[in-house]
């Protein structure tokens, strides 16, 4: 009989399978941020910039 895997809204998994849940999901999130990166950097390249006011910039951060 298999054991039950939820408990109270709460997922028990085996540490392995954790581990590597944990670590995909640091990759996705990398991939990600380099992505991004290149999608910027081809924009540089393409002269696609945006000016804006330096207190506009300020406000919006």
């Amino acid at each position: 009989m298999a054991k039950q895997t939820i408990s109270d809204q709460i997922v028990k998994i085996p540490r392995l399978e954790y581990e590597l849940l944990r670590e995909a999901y640091k990759q996705l999130k990398r991939q990600a941020l380099l992505l991004r990166i290149l999608e910027a950097e081809k924009n540089l390249k393409q002269k696609k910039i945006k000016e804006v006011n330096i207190d506009k910039f300020i406000k919006n951060i």
